[in-house]
């Protein structure tokens, strides 16, 4: 139970090992109209981290305050969101750091440049191989009749594994699982599902055979 992991945090004080669940469960509570405890969730993270050496961790308080503020000061929390993808760049996190500044170009769609904000993370995105991120920025764009035009096509890098795939590839050849790539990736279990499968068809191969070294 999140709950009780959240608990477990407490005890512990172990808040800089969250591992994103912070800003899910923040997320979660303004979702649900629990604003004082989303608030309050916010506040015991910040306050468990304080003094700590924990960068991701403080990138996370970022992304908390941003959703905290997205609502009633959204330059604000624009800034919030900025503030947490540089955290993240400067660790060599791209993914997250890629998600926050979308967060941030989302949170003002009115502002004229929001193509140009979202131009940053469609090229992390598309880089990473991380395509389903990369269409919902340009469906983003798409209903706000600010179309860009996709230099790769609908099919991204075709038949070719992209950056993030020949990652994945390697992986899979060591026999790494699932979880085991989420960890050394960043990446979230379900995202690398969708990679391996990809990965999978274009090579026209098995997860078995990528795995056996050829005898």
């Amino acid at each position: 139970d999140p709950h009780d992991f959240l608990a477990f945090l407490d005890r512990k004080e172990a808040w800089a090992h969250a591992w994103d669940l912070v800003p899910t469960a923040v997320e979660t509570l303004l979702a649900l109209r629990r604003l004082a405890e989303a608030e309050a969730l916010a506040a015991r993270h910040a306050s468990g981290i304080e003094g700590r050496d924990a960068p991701g961790a403080v990138a996370e308080h970022h992304l908390c305050r941003g959703l905290l503020l997205r609502a009633a000061d959204p330059d604000a929390a624009m800034a919030a969101f900025d503030l947490a993808a540089a955290r993240w760049t400067a660790i060599g996190r791209p993914y997250p750091a890629a998600l926050a500044t979308e967060r941030a170009a989302r949170t003002r769609t009115d502002l004229d440049d929001v193509s140009a904000r979202l131009t940053a993370p469609i090229t992390a995105f598309e880089h990473l191989g991380a395509t389903s991120d990369a269409a919902r920025c340009h469906r983003t764009l798409r209903e706000l009749g600010k179309a860009t035009s996709n230099p790769r096509g609908r099919a991204g890098y075709g038949d070719r594994l992209s950056p993030r795939e020949e990652q994945i590839r390697d992986l899979l050849t060591t026999g790494a699982t699932n979880k085991d790539i989420a960890a050394a990736l960043f990446l979230s279990t379900r995202t690398v599902e969708n990679h391996v499968a990809r990965v999978l068809t274009k090579l026209r191969t098995t997860r078995a055979d990528l795995t056996d070294p050829p005898g």
